[in-house]
């Protein structure tokens, strides 16, 4: 796991249909061009759960960090970039406590100081996939607002994932097929943590 200069993920993001969805000086949103195949998923516990649309599919939270973690593995994502939804700085404030277990998330947050400010990614390689889970669980366990989340690219698919802290997962598919894919793989999964 390593920061990576921004322009340099985007120029290989790009041709796989990721385009900026947001972006002001306090909200960075990244999706996939329009007409890709979008997959909502809001946590049990979601503060607005029960005016959510029947569409919007329901899981546990730990659930939701285990199928991000299940779809690295099941698609063999050997580069995921996660970029924050607001600044660095948010999102370590929120996580640091709860990630400081993990060993290679203390190496990226000791060497962050320069990132804090920035929107550069970091890359997580395919032996990384447990630590995207436990900070996608983080993420929805101890942030608070929504610059507290995370945006995740690949250029190993055209597949966008945001997670937010009330409970959201959004899945961006670059085609029907793979949406498919993904929903047949969440059909497999308990629904409860």
């Amino acid at each position: 796991m390593d920061f990576v200069e921004f322009d340099l993920a985007w120029k290989q993001l790009a041709p796989r249909g990721v385009i900026e969805a947001a972006e002001t000086p306090t909200v960075f949103r990244v999706a996939l061009e329009e007409g890709s195949s979008v997959i909502d998923i809001a946590a049990k516990d979601h503060p607005r759960a029960t005016s959510l649309p029947s569409d919007i599919k329901r899981m546990s939270r730990a659930r939701m960090a285990e199928f991000v973690e299940a779809i690295a593995h099941k698609l063999h994502l050997r580069e995921v970039l996660v970029f924050p939804v607001g600044k660095w700085n948010q999102v370590f404030d929120a996580v640091s406590e709860p990630m400081a277990k993990h060993e290679q998330w203390a190496a990226i947050d000791g060497s962050a100081s320069v990132e804090l400010n920035r929107r550069d990614p970091i890359l997580f390689e395919q032996g990384d996939h447990h630590v995207l889970r436990a900070l996608v669980q983080c993420v929805l366990d101890a942030g608070s607002e929504p610059s507290h989340g995370i945006g995740i690219a690949t250029t190993g698919a055209s597949l966008v994932m945001e997670v937010l802290p009330p409970g959201e997962l959004t899945i961006y598919c670059g085609t029907s097929a793979l949406a498919q894919q993904l929903l047949e793989l969440m059909s497999h999964l308990k629904p409860d943590a």
